[in-house]
């Protein structure tokens, strides 16, 4: 698993006036493990990560689940609708879409290749709650579910480890130094 952070002060919005974040830390599993699929019109794939995002003023942690699915077909499915289950308690709602690409070259018959990139925020103890549930070695999954507003649901996870390792290390960059 890889591990990058980003340093966040401000940027500019929509307006072209600078927004203030204070200051930010962005940790992130992207590009860690990536299982290489074979994309067909029977199947979709995906790709999740986590991110936590730390405001350094106020300690306060946001964390982000990120999917990114691609799926070949006539019309879009839009994978909003979120169910997972945490310690036996089930939750459901909806995620974001944050980006959707469509590429039809080629493929005006057996439908065109979509990937939608869809987001949703855990609280703090929930996450933690997953990652209390890492034994060292372990490759256990914790799973979610898509499902979109038409067609099947789709299965989605993340490793564990992957979660575990970035709440510890979320919680050693919030110690104050020299602990």
């Amino acid at each position: 698993m890889r591990l990058t952070t980003t340093e966040k002060v401000s940027e500019e919005d929509s307006y072209g006036e600078e927004k203030s974040y204070g200051k930010m830390i962005i940790f992130s599993t992207i590009n860690g493990y990536n299982k290489q699929r074979l994309l067909t019109q029977y199947n979709v794939i995906g790709d999740s990560y986590i991110s936590a995002t730390v405001n350094k003023t106020t300690d306060e942690v946001t964390y982000q689940i990120d999917s990114i699915i691609e799926y070949k077909d006539h019309d879009a499915r839009l994978y909003k609708h979120i169910n997972y289950t945490v310690n036996g308690r089930q939750y459901s709602g909806d995620g974001t879409l944050v980006d959707q690409t469509v590429d039809c070259k080629g493929h005006q018959y057996s439908g065109c290749l979509r990937k939608e990139h869809v987001v949703f925020t855990m609280t703090q103890q929930t996450i933690e709650q997953i990652a209390i549930n890492y034994t060292e070695g372990s490759e256990d999954k914790w799973r979610y579910t898509l499902s979109p507003e038409k067609d099947r649901s789709y299965s989605a996870h993340l490793f564990v480890a992957e979660i575990a390792a970035l709440v510890e290390a979320v919680n050693e960059n919030k110690r104050p130094q020299g602990l």
